[in-house]
């Protein structure tokens, strides 16, 4: 999905890989929009040594500013300090094959 974050308090640092990138990130089976590579900042490069050849692109994020983020591209979020966000995941006709490829819909 496309999303849209608006940082309303604190700093939030966002960190993004580009989708053509997908095999460095050691997709979960299981909910394959997920990499299970949970320290980002700190990975075991013996564990996920494809991850060394990741670029990431990273940028703090501040009150008032927002941050869009392209359908495909793997992203993650930390807080820096205590901080509030709001955000919008966006669906459209140019997304919603991927989007329900990817989700199980009961």
């Amino acid at each position: 999905m496309y999303a849209i974050v608006t940082q309303v308090y604190g700093h939030k640092e966002f960190t993004l890989w580009k989708p053509e990138e997908e095999k460095l990130m050691y997709p979960d089976p299981e909910n394959p929009w997920m990499s299970t590579i949970k320290e980002y900042w700190n990975p075991d490069f013996e564990k996920y040594p494809l991850f060394k050849n990741a670029y990431p692109m990273s940028d703090i994020v501040a009150p008032g500013e927002t941050v869009y983020v392209p359908k495909g591209w793997w992203h993650t979020a930390r807080s820096l300090e205590p901080s509030i966000s709001i955000a919008m995941d966006l669906l459209a006709g140019t997304n919603w094959d991927l989007f329900s490829r990817d989700v199980v819909f009961l």
